[in-house]
């Protein structure tokens, strides 16, 4: 499978299974697929601050330096990454 039908696969999946639609399980999901392929991608998981008592998080995956999951969009709030665990994880 290419790199873009895994992508379109995560995206049509999300749309047609309950509560799979948010950005964190597709980018779980795409991350997995992604890896299992043979193609480099970096879960990226960042915070923003909504409001002076609360804050919006949001997922994505990176994949030889273009977002293919999850892009924020232009005008939203822009999302600080956490560090990065991925090397941490057994």
């Amino acid at each position: 499978m290419t790199k873009e039908q895994i992508v379109w696969s995560v995206e049509a999946a999300s749309c047609r299974i309950p509560f799979a639609e948010n950005c964190l399980v597709k980018a779980l999901v795409a991350h997995i697929l992604l890896k299992e392929a043979g193609y480099p991608a970096t879960l990226h998981i960042g915070v923003a601050k909504k409001d002076a008592e609360s804050f919006q998080a949001h997922a994505w995956i990176e994949s030889e330096g273009q977002v293919v999951i999850g892009a924020p969009e232009d005008d939203g709030p822009r999302f600080i990454p956490l560090p990065n665990i991925e090397g941490m994880l057994p």
